[in-house]
């Protein structure tokens, strides 16, 4: 019995290291990893290595496991989105954010935790500068709206 239980706990470990080599910007594991296994890796609250990527400001294995097939609008047990993430934890990630929202289209009206959605969390956090991202981006989409159903009249 005592044998299966060091197994279990280091399986658990090693997935816990995976999630601190994801915030801490270890590519080569997170990488290693994710080619052997695939991307859908939880914790225990649902978030995944994109969460995680997110929260802990890393734009390059972001893109890695975006482009590996992370999902970008996933929500995790809290209700939280990857750009959530990206808004609210650390000093606010302003280059992450942007590369969520431009280049993989992250659905920035999607409300979450406390129905928070990205740019209440950055006004919260005082991330000004994602905040303003976030806002334009808005205003951009709606004039892509308006345009389109021009396009169809």
């Amino acid at each position: 019995m005592g044998h299966h239980q060091n197994i279990n706990q280091m399986k658990i470990n090693k997935m816990k290291n995976i999630f601190q080599a994801t915030y801490q910007g270890d590519f080569d594991r997170v990488k290693a990893t994710v080619l052997k296994g695939g991307v859908a890796i939880y914790d225990a609250v649902g978030a995944s290595l994109l969460h995680y990527a997110c929260s802990g400001g890393q734009k390059e294995i972001a893109k890695f496991l975006l482009d590996q097939g992370a999902a970008i609008n996933e929500k995790d047990d809290l209700q939280n989105t990857p750009l959530m993430y990206a808004c609210k934890h650390g000093g606010g990630h302003l280059e992450l954010a942007t590369m969520l929202v431009k280049e993989y289209h992250a659905d920035i009206s999607i409300p979450g935790d406390g129905h928070n959605t990205a740019a209440l969390w950055a006004k919260i956090m005082g991330h000004d500068d994602i905040l303003e991202m976030l806002h334009n981006a808005e205003i951009d989409a709606q004039q892509d709206a308006v345009e389109t159903l021009g396009d169809i009249q």
